[in-house]
């Protein structure tokens, strides 16, 4: 699973290395709280905080027949992490609460 922390890290590494762009394979299937620090060139503590919500995102659970869906986000997720400002890396992370889905 690729999330926005462990992006960050990656994104970070990248840079040191000289790597001039990147892409992502598969948009929709991923944690919609990568997308802040996707654009934040020089991320701060302000787009690094913005980690710590995890907002609904595209996910889909196929049960029963039909196709029409009625989708509602109940609950947003929320986690944790450490920071390294000297490495500028996020060095842990925690789920502290996981979004859940009502339909």
């Amino acid at each position: 699973m690729l999330d926005g922390v462990t992006l960050y890290n990656e994104l970070r590494a990248s840079e040191r290395l000289g790597v001039q762009g990147t892409a992502l394979w598969r948009l929709g299937s991923s944690d919609t709280s990568l997308w802040p620090i996707w654009d934040a060139t020089r991320a701060d503590a302000a787009d690094r905080q913005k980690l710590a919500d995890l907002p609904p995102g595209p996910d889909l659970i196929l049960e029963g027949e039909g196709d029409i869906w009625h989708l509602r986000y109940t609950k947003n997720g929320k986690r944790s992490f450490e920071y390294d400002a000297a490495s500028d890396l996020f060095t842990d992370e925690s789920y502290d609460a996981i979004r859940s889905l009502k339909h």
